[in-house]
């Protein structure tokens, strides 16, 4: 029985809920920030400045979490492998290639480049006068 078929579309599947994810957690920041972005672009401050003060940061999040978490993300699954075929009369062998990890951390990085254009649309949305407006 091959898995091919199934795992490409796993694939496509988690890369899909990567990019909800990242999408909602930004879209959060953003959020919470309107005030403080409509405020900069009154100072002066262009939109991709803007963008680079709220986006950078997230994006090396991104970078080091999709590093380290596909990492764990394999040896965890070698482990937990180990611990289901050692149950069995039969041994078959995790073996996940290197180059797995880079595709992971590969799709995962596309994925937000996906939604860091969404957010830079949205900062380019937010208004100068909602800053104005806001004020308490």
């Amino acid at each position: 029985m091959c898995f091919g078929g199934y795992m490409n579309y796993f694939k496509v599947v988690c890369l899909i809920f990567a990019g909800i994810l990242i999408y909602l957690l930004t879209k959060v920041i953003i959020e919470k920030n309107e005030n403080a972005i409509s405020m900069v672009k009154i100072l002066g401050y262009k939109n991709g400045e803007i963008a680079s003060l709220y986006l950078l940061s997230t994006t090396w999040m991104v970078i080091i979490s999709a590093v380290a978490t596909s990492f764990l993300g394999v040896k965890a699954l070698e482990v937990v492998w180990k611990i289901i075929i050692g149950q069995m009369d039969g041994w078959i062998p995790a073996h996940i290639p290197s180059i797995t990890i880079v595709w992971i951390v590969l799709m995962i990085l596309a994925a937000y480049l996906v939604v860091m254009f969404i957010d830079y649309t949205r900062i380019r949305k937010i208004p100068m006068d909602e800053a104005l407006k806001n004020v308490e």
